[in-house]
């Protein structure tokens, strides 16, 4: 039986979290993710963008999830180590476009402001 997006997208972020490597499987190989801060293109450049970013994940709640055909969003709280040690809180929405079970989209969107000031972007 055919997943769903949001069954796709629950796989993906349970695999994140227990750091199993199944999350990669789930990219599309043109996957696009666009934040406030980065654009990036490929499935390459995207693990690696995720890899590197989730050494300063320090804790991650789900606020809501919502699925439709081909797009999930998520409301979630993301606690990240700045490099001068200090954690700070995302308030983060997210937009996942799922297609042929494949993640092909994802955009975020959040105040980037402390977190500029903090990585000194």
């Amino acid at each position: 039986m055919k997943k769903t997006a949001l069954e796709i997208l629950e796989v993906f972020q349970q695999s994140i979290s227990a750091q199993t490597p199944d999350w990669m499987d789930l990219m599309d190989e043109n996957i696009v993710f666009q934040g406030p801060v980065d654009k990036v293109e490929g499935k390459e450049a995207n693990i690696n963008l995720h890899l590197e970013f989730g050494k300063l994940i320090r804790g991650h709640e789900l606020l809501s999830i919502t699925g439709g055909e081909n797009i999930v969003s998520t409301q979630v709280i993301l606690k990240i180590e700045t490099p001068s040690g200090k954690i700070i809180a995302l308030d983060i929405a997210e937009f996942y476009t799922i297609e042929e079970g494949k993640i092909k989209a994802m955009k975020i969107y959040y105040d980037p402001t402390e977190y500029k000031k903090e990585f000194n972007l």
